[in-house]
């Protein structure tokens, strides 16, 4: 009798053993788990840290490159760019401009005749075919022959015609007006977001234009600069 109690005994024993150390494993295994998981939550997080931050500096580069660019583009003059005037007897066109602009002038108009001015950045490269940030000109043919050559244009939706006004020193004694009309479109075939900006100047015509949209920002900021002898 006691020997089958304690042959019991043993198996009792065996078995809690057998038990506890199933126990133990199943303990370290989760534990394993419950680790791999706590590192993978950790590199995850870190990942999303790291990403942040690389965003955050990016961002941030990205902001100072764009004020550097701005304070390179419009360096002079309080911060409004380089000043350009067209001929004396022209009417004195004037507008400012980013000092990055290189000019080109193909026709000076110095025995009379159409002047024209070409504006990019950095270079001017001529060619045809060439998209500029800003063609000025001025022609010889009336404002009212200038608007006419561009209707079939408006007809057609290729461009839009607009009225354009722009105060000149607003609010002091000496405050002026000028008017022009504005087209928005093609201003060069196959190439969408142009804008030109036509004036009277005594018995000429001046057009302010930019062949794309990319300048669009830069053209806007221009022609709330110009001044001229109506």
């Amino acid at each position: 009798m006691l020997q089958k109690w304690m042959q019991g005994g043993k198996l009792i024993f065996v078995g809690l053993i057998v038990v506890l150390v199933a126990v133990l494993v199943f303990m370290a295994s989760s534990l394993t788990s419950a680790r791999s998981e706590a590192n993978e939550l950790r590199a995850s997080t870190e990942a999303q840290v790291a990403a942040r931050e690389a965003d955050i500096r990016k961002d941030e580069r990205s902001l100072a490159d764009a004020e550097w660019e701005e304070r390179e583009k419009y360096c002079n003059a309080g911060g409004r760019g380089n000043n350009f005037v067209g001929p004396d007897d022209y009417g004195r066109f004037g507008f400012y401009h980013p000092c990055t602009w290189a000019i080109y002038v193909p026709y000076p108009a110095r025995q009379g005749g159409q002047f024209e001015a070409i504006f990019h950045p950095r270079k001017v490269v001529m060619g045809s075919g060439e998209i500029y940030a800003l063609r000025f000109s001025i022609v010889t043919q009336s404002y009212d022959s200038v608007l006419q050559a561009r209707q079939s244009s408006v007809q057609s939706g290729l461009i839009t015609q607009s009225t354009f006004t722009n105060i000149i020193n607003q609010g002091m004694s000496n405050e002026y007006k000028i008017t022009g009309t504005r087209f928005d479109g093609q201003m060069v075939p196959g190439v969408q977001g142009g804008s030109e900006v036509i004036f009277k100047v005594r018995d000429k015509t001046a057009i302010v234009r930019t062949d794309s949209s990319l300048f669009k920002d830069d053209f806007e900021r221009l022609v709330k600069s110009i001044v001229y002898t109506p």
